[in-house]
C-alpha cells in the first residue's frame, strides 16, 4: 500500500510529537521552576527540590514531579504569624526535609509523608501538633537551634530512633510519647520537658543533659 506525500508529512509530525511528550514526562522537574519571579533549585542528580521562598497558592508540582523529590530544602525563614503557603503533605518518596532558617510550623504542610526519615532543623522551630503528623518512618530528628514542641507533637512515631536538641528545648505534654523505638535523646542547652513527654518510650536507653555544675 503506497501512502500519499501528505499523509507521510502527518504520520512524520505525530512520531515527532509523540517522542518530544515521552522526553517531557522523562524529565519532570528537570529545570528551576519559576513562580512570581521566585525560584526553586532542582536538582536532578541527588533528587533535591530546594525552595528559595513562599509563595501564594499551592499546586505547584505535578504528581510525576513530586515522585522525583528525595530531598526537601527551605531555605529560607517562616514566621510564625503565618501559616506556611506551600502543601507537602503525601510526598510520600520524601526521604529528608532541611530547614535551613527559622521554622515556626503552625499548619500541617507536611503530614503523611510516609517516606521521611530525617528531619533537620538548623535555625529555631516551632512545631505545631498536626505540622508532621503521619511521618510514620521518622528516624532521626535534629535541632540547630531554639525548640518549641507542641502537645503530642510526634507522639507514636515508632520508628523514630534518635533525637539531639543544640539549643535551648520545651516539649509539650506527650510530645515523644509512645515512640517505642527511640533510644537516644541529647540536650545540648537548657531544657524544659513536660512529664509525659517521653512516656512509654520502652526502648529508651540514653538521656543526655548539659553540664550546668558551672
Amino acid at each position: 500500500m503506497k501512502i500519499k506525500a501528505g499523509w507521510k508529512r502527518i504520520i512524520l509530525f505525530a512520531l515527532v510529537l509523540a517522542a518530544a511528550l515521552m522526553l517531557g514526562a522523562g524529565s519532570a522537574v528537570a529545570e528551576w521552576i519559576s513562580y512570581d519571579d521566585r525560584y526553586d533549585e532542582w536538582d536532578a542528580a541527588t533528587g533535591t527540590l530546594t525552595i528559595k521562598n513562599d509563595a501564594p497558592g499551592d499546586g505547584y508540582y505535578t504528581g510525576e514531579e513530586v515522585a522525583n523529590v528525595r530531598h526537601l530544602v527551605i531555605d529560607f525563614g517562616i514566621s510564625s504569624s503565618e501559616a506556611f503557603v506551600r502543601d507537602f503533605s503525601a510526598w510520600t518518596n520524601l526521604e529528608s526535609i532541611t530547614f535551613n532558617g527559622a521554622a515556626n510550623l503552625v499548619n500541617s504542610a507536611f503530614t503523611n509523608c510516609t517516606g521521611l526519615k530525617t528531619l533537620t532543623f538548623e535555625g529555631s522551630a516551632w512545631i505545631n501538633k498536626a505540622s508532621f503528623s503521619g511521618c510514620t518512618n521518622l528516624e532521626t530528628l535534629t535541632f540547630g537551634d531554639e525548640a518549641l514542641i507542641d502537645e503530642e507533637a510526634f507522639k507514636d512515631h515508632k520508628k523514630l530512633q534518635r533525637l539531639e536538641f543544640n539549643g535551648n528545648t520545651e516539649t509539650g505534654n506527650k510530645s515523644f510519647k509512645d515512640c517505642s523505638r527511640l533510644e537516644t535523646v541529647a540536650f545540648k542547652k537548657e531544657a524544659n520537658v513536660e512529664t509525659d513527654a517521653f512516656g512509654n518510650c520502652t526502648a529508651l536507653k540514653t538521656v543526655t543533659f548539659p553540664d550546668t555544675a558551672d
